[in-house]
């Protein structure tokens, strides 16, 4: 350190050497707050995005069985309604109480009803307070108010549809009139929604660009300042200012890249609203709605997945107990919805029920697995199975999940866990499922291994260790 020193002294006097280094300082601290705020905002954008996400499923889910409550007049349809629309509804609730600086209380459970993730509230709430006034986040508080405007009309047309239906007006054209308010309120609240991901997708291009600026001014001003010792300091700046550069290209990809995903299936449900809107055939219209729905699980999966991947990448490994039995079951509960699963008999076996391991990243891995085999069952099969096992050898926990699917042809066997790698010829995933579950293995410190043949089915079997000792 004294070399270092007396280098300095060496070609500067004194108070250049103090300036040079009271520069440096502040130009240091001054690159790290705006990073640090930056990614700060991105993740708080981030957590808007998915609340969007749940907002729009909530509120579709509520025209979808508002429309079936028309059609068939069956009161679990309203009730399932009136629960979907608590969605955005939450969110409308933590919208009006952050303007009004109301309680943070009553902000968080409003933002807990429109099934926003707990650890991202607090970004949300920050983002809100911190940046509400200011142009980047003026227009998507806009939209999120005209949307609650039209998600409070949407309420308003179901009750007088429920008022309707008891009192027996319930006349065809009376009924017509009733589905194209609906199906009008929803193109209204789609539209909303593309102008809002749109508003958070340019608020993240701009933040972006303005970091990208700012590093290349100080950058350049330390550059020029130590040109004498150039060799010595900018090498180790240029190389922090590359990774920065780096870091912020890849948020704002992962944002337009996110906002795009999500922009498709909103575009291919406004497509079939407009086939709804002039088809008369209930039948028919039910298919739309299928259609519609397996389009927005598609959209959900994508946005829990790259959730799960961000989690993982950033959050540290808590061992806990745990309660294997328990989370396998929860997790063949949330995805019961999906239609694959009344076909298939699921067998468990538990072996071992509890372990000293990460819950939540349990849950993601065995969430996955659930949903794939699901999703790629063999419809040709007259009994179509998934196995379930856990048993326990030495210090290692496994988890065994054994189908007789559709399987996976040899040659795609080497690139099964890259990123964005398909498999099969359907569309029924974007290739990060596995990828996601291998690197959420591989942070708990185990292996998992995947054996699969084509019309046979797959096992897969994941191997941790039970961390008591260490806990």
């Amino acid at each position: 350190m004294n070399r270092i020193f007396n280098f300095f002294r060496y070609h500067f006097e004194d108070k250049h050497l103090s300036r040079l280094i009271l520069l440096i300082a502040i130009s240091a601290v001054l690159i790290i707050g705006i990073n640090y705020y930056t990614i700060k905002i991105m993740s708080s954008i981030r957590a808007y995005i998915n609340g969007e996400s749940q907002y729009s499923k909530g509120e579709k889910d509520a025209s979808q069985n508002l429309i079936l409550y028309i059609v068939t007049e069956e009161n679990k349809y309203y009730e399932s309604f009136v629960q979907n629309l608590r969605i955005p509804q939450g969110d409308s609730v933590a919208r009006v109480n952050l303007l009004a600086h109301g309680p943070i209380e009553k902000i968080r459970s409003g933002f807990l009803a429109g099934n926003n993730h707990r650890e991202d509230l607090d970004d949300m709430i920050w983002l809100f307070k911190n940046f509400s006034n200011t142009s980047l986040m003026k227009g998507p508080i806009e939209n999120w108010r005209q949307g609650d405007s039209l998600v409070y009309q949407k309420y308003l047309i179901g009750k007088r549809v429920k008022l309707a239906l008891d009192n027996e007006e319930n006349n065809p054209q009376h009924k017509t009139s009733l589905l194209k308010e609906v199906l009008e309120n929803s193109n209204l609240l789609t539209q909303n929604e593309i102008a809002f991901s749109d508003s958070l997708g340019n608020t993240s291009r701009k933040i972006g660009l303005y970091l990208l600026y700012f590093n290349i001014v100080f950058t350049l001003l330390i550059a020029i300042t130590t040109k004498v010792y150039a060799s010595f300091v900018y090498g180790k700046i240029r190389s922090k200012n590359e990774e920065l550069v780096t870091t912020n290209l890849e948020l704002d990809k992962f944002v337009y890249s996110a906002s795009h995903d999500l922009r498709a299936p909103i575009s291919s449900l406004k497509g079939l609203v407009s086939l709804s809107k002039v088809e008369n055939d209930p039948a028919i219209i039910q298919q739309y709605f299928e259609l519609m729905t397996k389009t927005l699980d598609k959209q959900d999966s994508f946005i829990k997945d790259i959730i799960n991947f961000s989690r993982n990448k950033k959050s540290e490994v808590l061992i806990a107990p745990v309660d294997l039995s328990k989370i396998i079951d929860e997790s063949i509960l949330e995805h019961l919805y999906m239609p694959e699963a009344s076909e298939i008999k699921i067998e468990k076996e538990y072996n071992v029920q509890m372990a000293w391991s990460d819950s939540r990243r349990l849950s993601i891995i065995i969430n996955n697995l659930v949903s794939n085999a699901f999703k790629y069952y063999d419809p040709e099969k007259a009994q179509k199975r998934l196995q379930i096992k856990t048993y326990r050898q030495g210090n290692f926990i496994f988890l065994e999940f054994k189908d007789n699917g559709i399987g996976i042809d040899e040659k795609n066997l080497p690139h099964i866990f890259e990123m964005f790698y398909v498999a099969t010829s359907d569309s029924k995933g974007i290739g990060i499922g596995l990828y996601i579950t291998k690197e959420t293995v591989d942070k708990l410190g185990g292996t998992i291994t995947l054996k699969s043949t084509l019309k046979l089915g797959t096992q897969i079997t994941i191997k941790i260790p039970n961390e008591e000792i260490k806990a």
